[in-house]
């Protein structure tokens, strides 16, 4: 985040939209810098500002992880190579999200959604029909009766385009594969074009579109389903 205009944003602002991890690099210290709603933490249990070109990394709960002070220590150029992979590590960290009872659910959606690691686990049937690990990887809400299938597909006479949404935050090993078939008894996997197109959706989910592009347009007897397992 930096100053824009010299408008000064409420936390809800800029967090609005905001997926794990999230960076901010300060342009500068300033009344109307948004950094100014944002203290760092320090050791002692107090709070300092951030400094110049500061890039802090925040959990999903936009709790303070870590930070790097750039204009002190620089991550461009030849000579920073040390100090790239160190940011990179810290990146890598904040992005893996936790499931330490293997539920296939992550620890913080289950404190969020239910206050506890106990209450459900990733095969629980959710008000929609859907598990609760699948309403996690489309980003569909485990308490709402509304079904999603989490997939849509726009079909026009030159083209046939496949989208679902899902969780920006996954846990590590989650599988993605969209599949093709005739019979329904033998699928493969889709072998399109090109690599779907992501397009996070900004609108405080942390999801975003996925975008499969089917053309040359299929037979009129194929098939296809998105596969998401854990």
């Amino acid at each position: 985040m930096s100053r824009y205009a010299g408008t000064a944003f409420t936390l809800a602002q800029m967090t609005n939209g905001r997926s794990m991890p999230w960076l901010r690099c300060e342009a500068e210290a300033s009344l109307n810098d948004p950094s100014t709603h944002w203290p760092i933490p320090t050791p002692n249990g107090g709070s300092r500002q951030p400094l110049y070109r500061e890039l802090v990394i925040l959990n999903h709960r936009n709790e303070y992880l870590q930070s790097f002070a750039l204009a002190s220590q620089p991550i461009d150029g030849p000579t920073n190579a040390a100090q790239r992979a160190t940011v990179r590590a810290a990146l890598a960290a904040a992005a893996v999200l936790t499931d330490t009872d293997a539920d296939d659910l992550p620890d913080a959606w289950e404190q969020d959604e239910f206050g506890g690691l106990a209450i459900v686990d990733g095969n629980t049937p959710t008000p929609s029909g859907l598990t609760a690990f699948m309403a996690y990887a489309i980003g569909h809400s485990p308490h709402t009766q509304t079904p999603n299938p989490g997939i849509q597909i726009t079909q026009t006479a030159t083209s046939l385009t496949l989208h679902s949404t899902r969780r920006l935050a996954q846990l590590p090993g989650v599988v993605w594969q969209l599949h093709t078939s005739r019979q329904l008894a033998h699928w493969t996997d889709w072998t399109g074009p090109g690599q779907p197109v992501v397009r996070p959706l900004f609108d405080g989910s942390g999801t975003a579109q996925i975008t499969y592009d089917l053309s040359p347009t299929p037979t009129p007897d194929a098939m296809f389903r998105l596969m998401i397992k854990p």
